[in-house]
């Protein structure tokens, strides 16, 4: 693993829980589920290896975060730290416009 990627990875992540809690990435939407997609797949594995079985649509919350930790499951680490890293970069512009 390439250890400038981790560290910009590590401190991307904190920067994210840095973000007041009714901050606006807070608000539910795509690329919050999409952070936990990757972070979940950077962190803990494949979902498809350790995500269990997927929850039941009624479970709408443990539903959504199945699913997009599942949509990364072709995506190496290094790959999924580097988008992480975009996203929250694009974010960051977004709320500075905001």
């Amino acid at each position: 693993m390439n250890i400038n990627l981790e560290n910009n990875f590590r401190s991307t992540v904190e920067y994210i829980r840095s973000l007041p809690s009714e901050g606006p990435l807070h608000e539910y939407h795509e690329s919050r589920a999409i952070l936990y997609g990757l972070y979940k797949r950077i962190t803990v594995g494949k979902c498809s290896e350790k995500g269990g079985e997927q929850p039941s649509m009624i479970d709408i919350i443990p539903w959504i975060k199945w699913k997009y930790w599942n949509q990364c499951n072709t995506m190496d680490i290094n790959e999924s730290m580097i988008k992480y890293i975009s996203i929250v970069e694009e974010l960051k512009k977004e709320f500075i416009k905001n």
